[in-house]
């Protein structure tokens, strides 16, 4: 099919569904949902399977909600990273864009008889067409809507945005889609306790007891911690990430350079992508493909965890997922001070922060003549994950939270 025959399917798909949606709005408000099934939640994730956020702020809930007789369902747009990766490649968006809408309203409609519906992220990935269509439609049917968010979405989408085609403007394009869409949400479970202070910059009537503050967990307390070894000859610098994060990995090359000179290093990075630096490493750079079998074995290879980002928006909304995988398995670890790094780290107790006073190379030159000091303070890295950040230490509260929906 050509370009212009798919822009005109979709174009058309977007007008029925718009419709269906509208009159499936004016019937459950003229027939709301008397009957749901206790203790039965239900995510709606956008994401496949093999992704970490599915797996870390999803599924990995399951056993620990069934302690507590708590049926927990997870139902994705496309399972497979494979197809997933295929479909959202900007050639084929369009296809996407159909499939995902059809299958995404098919799922809010089955949603009406769980007790309880959390939506991860985003109803509608990449599709800001229709006003927030859908999210009305979700809060129709299910008024207590909780909204889970762990990246401030809206910078990444850097909205609000100017609409200006006429295709967009058809299909009533929203330039500020996920900011709008926090209206339709009666609660939010946020990743960062900023995310929360965003929602209530927009929304002030969004109050507090509608908030619970729950981190992206890790499991790695199931897992014996990293142990080091005083006679290493080469030092293991590590990053593990997504791969719109690794542009992130060029603020730490100079400074590895500067270490290099004088060490013997490498830098190993876990990612779905390879990473090439825009300055050039005089050490060597190791792309390693993640998945979530061998996350856990590589990051115990490492010596130290990296975690650089700039002082922005969008970065200060992140969740500090790298340091929580990187000291949950004992590793010493280095972030710049932004968000809720300055949180998880104490540093020089428990890791390390760069923070305006003190370049990467400085830091990473006080963390290299602290060698001895390692394994003391991959112990305090991994204690203090192990009390505030794994899903044992959070079950409790999320499922007190849920609960009183």
């Amino acid at each position: 099919m050509s370009r212009q025959l798919l822009t005109l399917w979709l174009l058309i798909n977007l007008q029925l569904a718009f419709l269906i949606t509208a009159l499936l709005k004016i019937y459950f408000k003229l027939f709301p949902v008397r009957k749901r099934v206790a203790n039965t939640l239900l995510i709606l994730e956008s994401l496949p399977i093999e992704n970490a956020g599915y797996q870390y702020r999803a599924a990995k809930w399951i056993p620990h909600f069934a302690t507590q007789k708590w049926q927990l369902d997870i139902w994705t747009i496309i399972a497979s990273r494979k197809s997933y990766d295929y479909l959202t490649q900007p050639e084929n968006i369009s296809r996407y864009l159909i499939h995902t809408m059809w299958l995404r309203l098919r799922q809010i409609v089955a949603s009406r008889h769980y007790s309880c519906v959390i939506v991860r992220r985003e109803l509608l990935q990449y599709n800001d067409y229709g006003k927030c269509f859908m999210e009305q439609l979700l809060s129709v049917i299910h008024p207590t809507v909780i909204l889970d968010i762990d990246d401030n979405i809206a910078e990444a989408k850097r909205e609000p945005r100017a609409i200006q085609s006429w295709f967009g403007k058809v299909n009533r394009e929203d330039g500020s889609k996920f900011m709008n869409s926090l209206s339709y949400y009666h609660s939010f479970i946020v990743g960062t306790p900023h995310l929360k202070s965003y929602v209530q910059s927009l929304y002030p009537s969004k109050a507090d007891n509608n908030f619970c503050f729950i981190p992206t967990c890790v499991d790695y307390d199931i897992h014996p911690p990293r142990t080091y070894n005083q006679e290493t000859s080469k030092i293991i610098f590590g990053w593990i990430g997504g791969v719109g994060n690794l542009a992130y990995l060029d603020f730490v090359i100079p400074a590895l350079n500067e270490i290099a000179n004088g060490n013997a290093i490498e830098l190993q990075i876990l990612s779905g992508a390879d990473f090439v630096p825009k300055t050039t490493a005089i050490f060597p750079i190791i792309n390693l493909k993640w998945s979530l079998d061998n996350e856990v074995d590589y990051i115990k290879s490492w010596d130290i965890g990296l975690m650089p980002l700039p002082q922005s928006k969008l970065a200060n909304g992140k969740s500090g997922f790298k340091l929580l995988q990187y000291m949950g398995l004992g590793l010493v670890s280095v972030a710049n001070d932004v968000g809720i790094n300055g949180e998880i780290v104490q540093s020089g107790s428990n890791g390390f922060l760069v923070t305006e006073h003190a370049t990467w190379y400085e830091v990473l030159k006080e963390v290299l003549a602290k060698k001895a000091d390692w394994p003391s303070l991959g112990k305090a890295a991994r204690k203090s994950i192990e009390e505030k950040y794994t899903f044992h230490a959070n079950a409790q509260k999320y499922i007190q939270f849920i609960s009183s929906r």
